[in-house]
C-alpha cells in the first residue's frame, strides 16, 4: 500500500510537471509568434503596431531581452518615448550583462538621456503658471500609482502640491533645469521626495546628468534656485547682447563681437570653476590699478549693478512663490 501511495504521488507530480512544461512551451510559442508579428510590422513600416507588439511580448514574457532591445530601439529612433526607451535599454542591460550588444545598448542609453533632457528643456516654461501646472498634473491623475515616480519641472510647484493634485503620495522629484540642456551644457537642481527609492532617484539624476551638471537642493531653497540656474541664462543673454550692441555702435561687426563675448564668458566660467580662486580674487587679478577695468567696474557700481542683480533674482523668487499658491 505504501509503495502504491508513493507511486501515485510521483505520478501526480510527473503529470503536474508535464502540464507546467507544456504550458510554458505553449506560452513560449505564443510570445515567439507575437515577436515575429511585431518584427513583420516593423519591416513593413507599421511602427505603431510594432511598438504595441513588442510591448505585449515584454509584458507576457519579461525575460524576452530581444523584444525589449527592439522596443527600446524603436522608441528612441522614432522619437515616440525617450523616457520609455531609456527604461527599456536599462532593463535590457540588467538582463543581459556582457552581451554582444552591451556597448551599443549603453551608447543608445546615453542618447536617450540627452534626448529626454532636450524634451524637458524644450517644454520648460510651458507650465510656469499655477493653473497650467494644476491642469497638467490633473491629467495624470488616473495614471498615478504609489509605485510611479513623477518628475516636475514646473517653477514654484512644491512636491506636496504635486502629490495632492495626483491624490496619492507618489514619489516626486522636483527639478529646475535650464535651456542649455539642449546642447548638453545644462545645470539642473534636483529635490526628491523622502519616499523615493534609491534606484528611481538615480534614474532621474542620470537623465539630467546626461546633459549637464546636477546638484541636490533642499526644497526650502527650490524657489530661490530658479534665479540661480533656471532663469539666469536670460540675464546672461541680456548682458552679452548689451555688450555686442555697444560694440556694433562703435563700428565693430556684431557677429565677431558676439563670438569674442561668448568665448570670454566660457573662459571666465572655466576660471571660476578650475582656477581655485574666488570671484573677488579673479576680479582683482583683471583690475589693474587706475586701468580700464577699474573704470568700467566703477561705472557698474555707480549704476547699482550688484543691487540690480539681487533685485532681479528676488523678483524671480517672489514670482515662484506666487505660482505655488
Amino acid at each position: 500500500m505504501r509503495n502504491k501511495a508513493v507511486f501515485a504521488a510521483l505520478l501526480a507530480a510527473l503529470v503536474s510537471a508535464c502540464d507546467y512544461v507544456g504550458g510554458r512551451a505553449q506560452s513560449s510559442q505564443r510570445t515567439d509568434a507575437a515577436y515575429r508579428a511585431a518584427m513583420e510590422d516593423y519591416r513593413a513600416g507599421r511602427l505603431d503596431q510594432a511598438i504595441a507588439g513588442f510591448r505585449k511580448v515584454c509584458r507576457d514574457d519579461p525575460s524576452n531581452s530581444a523584444a525589449r532591445f527592439q522596443l527600446a530601439c524603436l522608441l528612441l529612433d522614432s522619437s515616440r518615448d525617450h523616457a520609455g526607451a531609456y527604461c527599456a535599454f536599462r532593463e535590457y542591460l540588467l538582463q543581459q550583462p556582457g552581451s554582444d550588444k552591451e556597448r551599443l545598448a549603453r551608447d543608445r542609453l546615453a542618447a536617450c538621456e540627452k534626448e529626454f533632457a532636450r524634451e524637458l528643456a524644450a517644454k520648460h516654461g510651458l507650465a510656469d503658471a499655477g493653473a497650467e501646472a494644476s491642469a497638467a498634473i490633473a491629467s495624470l491623475k488616473d495614471a498615478a500609482t504609489a509605485e510611479k515616480t513623477f518628475v516636475s519641472i514646473a517653477a514654484g510647484i512644491s512636491i506636496s502640491y504635486v502629490q495632492n493634485a495626483l491624490g496619492k503620495a507618489c514619489p516626486v522629484v522636483r527639478v529646475m533645469p535650464n535651456t542649455p540642456l539642449l546642447l548638453g551644457k545644462g545645470a539642473s537642481a534636483l529635490c526628491p521626495s523622502d519616499n523615493i527609492s534609491e534606484e528611481d532617484k538615480q534614474i532621474v539624476e542620470e537623465l539630467f546628468a546626461g546633459s549637464g551638471v546636477c546638484e541636490y537642493i533642499t526644497e526650502e531653497h527650490m524657489n530661490e534656485i530658479i534665479s540661480v540656474n533656471g532663469s539666469s541664462p536670460a540675464y546672461i543673454y541680456l548682458f552679452a547682447k548689451a555688450m555686442a550692441d555697444y560694440a556694433e555702435s562703435c563700428g565693430i561687426d556684431y557677429d565677431k563681437a558676439m563670438n569674442l563675448i561668448c568665448a570670454t564668458l566660457e573662459g571666465s566660467a572655466a576660471m571660476l570653476r578650475e582656477s581655485g580662486d574666488s570671484a573677488d580674487v579673479l576680479i582683482e587679478k583683471v583690475s589693474s590699478k587706475g586701468g580700464t577695468t577699474i573704470a568700467a567696474l566703477n561705472k557698474l557700481r555707480e549704476h547699482g549693478f550688484t543691487e540690480a542683480i539681487r533685485d532681479a533674482m528676488q523678483a524671480c523668487t517672489d514670482r515662484a512663490e506666487e505660482l505655488g499658491k
